[in-house]
């Protein structure tokens, strides 16, 4: 499994412990391009991008949308409004803390959701796409999801 995060989470320390091979986006489009390579090169079936939240509720984001900052695309060439992206196996267990979303996002999160979304289906690849947007709360609760997905 690939797992992502940004450079701007404040769990950075904590994510890397728990994930040494995590990778971790600061400059957009050119880690764009060393992620592509990166999940070429390791071929995951799985990959799983995680960003901190202040308050509101956990989530799972349902699909990435081709709008950056609220006024821009993230790919003004595509004429595919969204992607739809997976909600992981077992997070029943996991109904109490952590929702599913009903809107989306037009931040540095749906900008990478949208591109690896792309990604996926510009290179026909077959791998589940998972986002979470998580309280430091529920980190133990989804460290233990993403345990049990890494070895199915």
């Amino acid at each position: 499994m690939l797992i992502y995060s940004f450079r701007s989470n404040s769990d950075l320390p904590i994510l890397l412990k728990l994930f040494p091979d995590l990778f971790i986006f600061g400059e957009l489009n050119k880690d764009m391009e060393r992620f592509s390579a990166f999940q070429n090169k390791r071929g995951t079936t799985k990959v799983f991008g995680l960003a901190k939240i202040a308050s509101g509720y956990s989530r799972f984001e349902t699909k990435a949308v081709n709008r950056f900052q609220k006024s821009y695309k993230v790919n003004r060439y595509n004429d595919c409004d969204e992607y739809s992206l997976q909600i992981p196996e077992g997070v029943s267990v996991l109904k109490n803390r952590f929702k599913m979303s009903k809107s989306c996002t037009s931040s540095f999160c749906n900008w990478t959701m949208y591109k690896i979304a792309e990604m996926k289906e510009k290179n026909q690849e077959k791998f589940e796409f998972h986002f979470c947007h998580y309280k430091i709360d529920d980190l133990d609760a989804l460290v233990g999801l993403l345990q049990v997905m890494k070895n199915t």
